[in-house]
């Protein structure tokens, strides 16, 4: 099911708060992918994002990206215009994804609310197996 998804409902599932001064890591967060360029993604990106390349891309990577330990995805681009992020959705619901959030406003909105961009490529800490992204998916 695709569903929509604001900052602060994804930020409540990235954490998990001990009491109201105190979160740790929710162990059960979901798979968080930017839909862009790589320059716009340098620029800044949510933290523990991965790039998605503009589409169309090959069905092997699609079912590659089915194989994290998360059953939840959450997807978004620069902003509420982006047409990107649902097409993207579309795909990764049906190579398996349960649920896959669009975050309402995008980067832009996430910003906006003052939460942190991270900038380059910063490592999924919890996705061992994960590499830097191919340079073939440079768009």
């Amino acid at each position: 099911m695709i569903r929509e998804i604001t900052c602060q409902q994804l930020l409540d599932k990235q954490l998990r708060f001990i009491d109201s001064w105190f979160a740790i890591p929710a162990p059960d967060r979901p798979v968080i992918f930017e839909v862009g360029s790589v320059e716009q993604f340098n620029e800044g990106h949510l933290p523990r994002a991965i790039r998605l390349p503009p589409l169309p891309i090959a069905a092997d990577r699609i079912a590659a990206l089915v194989q994290y330990p998360s059953p939840e995805a959450v997807i978004y681009g620069q902003d509420r215009s982006d047409p990107l992020p649902f097409q993207w959705a579309r795909l990764l619901e049906a190579a398996g994804f349960g649920d896959v959030y669009i975050l309402r406003g995008g980067k832009h909105a996430w910003a906006q609310h003052g939460f942190t961009l991270q900038t380059g490529w910063v490592p999924a800490d919890h996705f061992s197996s994960m590499r830097p992204e191919p340079e073939s998916w440079a768009a």
